[in-house]
């Protein structure tokens, strides 16, 4: 059932959102030390009206990834931008901890300098 609320409100930010932007940021555990790290627990995402925080650490350990298709299709789209901060580390570690290949992302920082 999560994972249909997941799935309606994807969709329902991406039928709202202007120009097929997101906002994007993942967050995870701290790593303590230089050998150490840790799996990106949370996924977050933005819309001018929807805001979906999404711990996806116990969903993909526990769920078949079809249960989460909507998140992965949308993260794997190149023509829907995701931006944010800071993102190398973020694509990084999707691909690394969940064998997502991020696409379709813009980091600020770039912009910024």
């Amino acid at each position: 059932m999560v994972y249909d609320l997941i799935a309606f409100f994807i969709k329902k930010m991406l039928a709202e959102c202007k120009d097929n932007v997101i906002g994007f940021d993942t967050e995870w555990k701290p790593n303590y030390n230089k050998d150490q790290c840790n799996p990106i627990s949370i996924i977050q995402l933005s819309s001018n009206d929807l805001c979906l925080i999404i711990h996806i650490s116990n969903m993909l350990q526990w769920t078949k990834r079809e249960e989460l298709k909507t998140l992965i299709d949308l993260l794997e789209n190149p023509y829907i931008l995701k931006v944010g901060v800071g993102l190398s580390e973020d694509i990084i570690g999707l691909k690394r901890d969940y064998s997502i290949d991020c696409k379709g992302f813009h980091d600020n920082i770039l912009t910024c300098k």
